[in-house]
């Protein structure tokens, strides 16, 4: 966790142990002992030594229930921004793919997006977008590289699958991010 270099300047991290990971959960969510004595919130981003993990949804005293990006059925989708060289694209992650291992996105459409996806870099790196508003997931923290993009047979919505920096496999200390204002030292 020392070595989180991917994070902006102007965030701060908490480091927390996971004290519950059970097997009928475990893409779904871990519990760390960090609460709102720590200042933890619902909506903070939580990463590991590579990427972002989840988001807190749940906060106690003394421990917080993170939901992981691994879930299947997530509770809320993060909005995203794909870097595509000099270009910006908009998503919001959707679910994660058991059995393809990655994440998808659906990439908010517009005729500017689509014309600019169609050149879409290989391995374009995906971040939080910071759009979800106040209390939310802030702005920046990598998640991933992009794999493939699919036109679903519709023709109105494309799906960016990514695979995740982040490693889900042994998840023991993580970090909880959150952006220092001003105020804060």
């Amino acid at each position: 966790l020392t070595e989180m270099d991917y994070l902006p300047n102007d965030y701060k991290t908490k480091a927390a142990s996971v004290q519950i990971r059970d097997q009928t959960n475990w893409n779904d969510e871990i519990t760390i002992d960090a609460g709102s004595l720590n200042n933890v919130q619902e909506g903070m981003a939580v990463c590991d030594s590579k990427g972002m993990i989840g988001v807190v949804s749940h906060v106690t005293e003394i421990s917080s229930t993170v939901s992981l990006l691994t879930s299947e059925n997530p509770s809320n989708q993060i909005p995203v921004m794909i870097i595509n060289g000099d270009q910006t694209i908009y998503g919001l992650l959707k679910n994660y793919d058991v059995n393809k291992k990655v994440l998808n996105i659906t990439l908010l459409s517009g005729i500017h997006n689509f014309l600019i996806i169609h050149k879409l870099e290989k391995n374009a790196k995906v971040y939080t977008s910071g759009l979800g508003g106040d209390g939310k997931c802030p702005k920046g923290i990598y998640i991933g590289k992009a794999k493939k993009l699919v036109t679903q047979s519709d023709g109105t919505t494309m799906t960016l699958t990514v695979k995740m920096a982040a490693q889900f496999k042994d998840l023991s200390y993580v970090s909880v991010v959150k952006k220092v204002n001003g105020n804060e030292e």
